[in-house]
């Protein structure tokens, strides 16, 4: 019978195993009676155990907490959090588990990018003496980018608005303070999307738009 019971895991499998178990007992001349008198008793006490755990399970309610390991520190602070659940908390368990400490989880271990050296970048330019605005993107260095603005690029916006505006003298000296960026991602694709977001929420003065890229959803 224990061993009918261990090997099912639903009532289904266990009536089939014990029809079976209760014919090979009578074509063995056990009698009929011990046999339904056994099977009856291990059922009702395997019942009322099932029922017991069940309470137990639904008083006690348990949780798991991840913590990081820290030496003989860490097993101290298991024993004293154990002691205050089993004091105040009765219908409480916790259990914990314990993680490698990693100098990287405190702080980065290598030097941040300089701004002027980021690339694949939303940036955006402004200007407060004359209220200029202008959002583009660059998949180089935000400092090449910046350069071809202020002096190579003559299709730039940027380019011919300082050549044309007479409040907004050209940015000799401090350039870099101009130009911020707004937005970063891993590759050109989610750059140009990021782009037209940021275009679409602040309408910069600047921005003109004379072509439009073509994409094409695939399923």
């Amino acid at each position: 019978m224990d061993r009918v019971d261990k090997i099912n895991n639903s009532w289904l499998g266990f009536h089939k195993d014990i029809k079976h178990l209760t014919l090979i007992l009578r074509k063995n001349l056990f009698f009929v009676d011990i046999v339904e008198k056994v099977i009856n008793r291990y059922v009702s006490r395997a019942t009322s155990r099932s029922s017991a755990s069940a309470q137990v399970q639904q008083a006690v309610s348990t949780y798991y907490f991840k913590l990081p390991y820290v030496g003989s520190y860490t097993r101290e602070t298991q024993k004293k959090l154990r002691k205050l659940v089993q004091r105040y908390c009765t219908n409480m368990e916790i259990k914990l588990a314990f993680s490698s400490f990693k100098i990287g989880s405190m702080f980065s271990v290598k030097d941040p990018i300089p701004l002027d050296l980021r690339s694949r970048v939303v940036y955006k330019f402004t200007r407060a003496r004359c209220n200029a605005c202008y959002i583009g993107k660059t998949s180089r260095h935000l400092s090449t980018r910046v350069r071809e603005h202020l002096s190579r690029d003559r299709n730039s916006h940027i380019f011919q608005h300082l050549q044309q505006s007479q409040a907004c003298p050209c940015l000799a000296d401090k350039p870099v303070t101009c130009f911020s960026i707004l937005d970063c991602a891993p590759n050109k694709l989610q750059v140009l999307l990021k782009e037209a977001r940021h275009i679409k929420w602040e309408n910069p003065t600047l921005n003109k738009q004379l072509k439009h890229v073509d994409l094409t959803l695939s399923f």
